[in-house]
Formats: C-alpha cells, sequence, structure tokens
C-alpha cells in the first residue's frame, strides 16, 4: 500500500509540474475550437501505453516496434506533425 501511495504522490508532482507548463502552452491557444488539454492527454496517454506495450509485450503495436530506433522515429515524426496540425489549426 505505501508504494501505491508514492506512486499516486509522484504521479500528483508530475501533474502539477506538467500543468505549469500546460498553462504557458494554453496561453499560445486562443479559443479557436481546440481543446488543447484533451488533445494532449491523448498524446501524452498514447505515449506512455506505446511506452508501456513495448516494455511488457516486446511486441508491435500497429505494426511499429517503438523499442527500435526507426520505431521510436517514426512516432516522434508523427508527434511533429500532429502538433505542426494544432498550430496551423490555431491560424
Amino acid at each position: 500500500m505505501k508504494i501505491i501511495k508514492r506512486f499516486a504522490k509522484l504521479a500528483d508532482s508530475r501533474e502539477e509540474s506538467g500543468q505549469l507548463i500546460l498553462d504557458r502552452v494554453e496561453a499560445n491557444f486562443p479559443k479557436n475550437g481546440i481543446d488543447l488539454k484533451a488533445v494532449l492527454a491523448l498524446q501524452i496517454g498514447g505515449l506512455y501505453y506505446l511506452s508501456l506495450h513495448a516494455n511488457i509485450n516486446g511486441s508491435t503495436f500497429c505494426g511499429i516496434d517503438t523499442s527500435k530506433p526507426e520505431g521510436k522515429e517514426r512516432i516522434s515524426k508523427a508527434m511533429e506533425s500532429l502538433i505542426a496540425m494544432l498550430y496551423e489549426k490555431k491560424k
């Protein structure tokens, strides 16, 4: 039970730190139909899942092996594309 409390405390601390960054980023996104926090939550959650999936299952996800440099590069480029789309929509 102590371990769970430690992880919860760590997660809360990470969330507080992340909130500071989100507040700054969100300041660049006026109300324009994009729920930035929801989009980022999906992206970050997806990255967490891909990381866990690769470490625990050691298998591919959607045909991408994120345990290999090529797979990591594909995910990185996809994230860059999604972020660029957010900025384009902002205009």
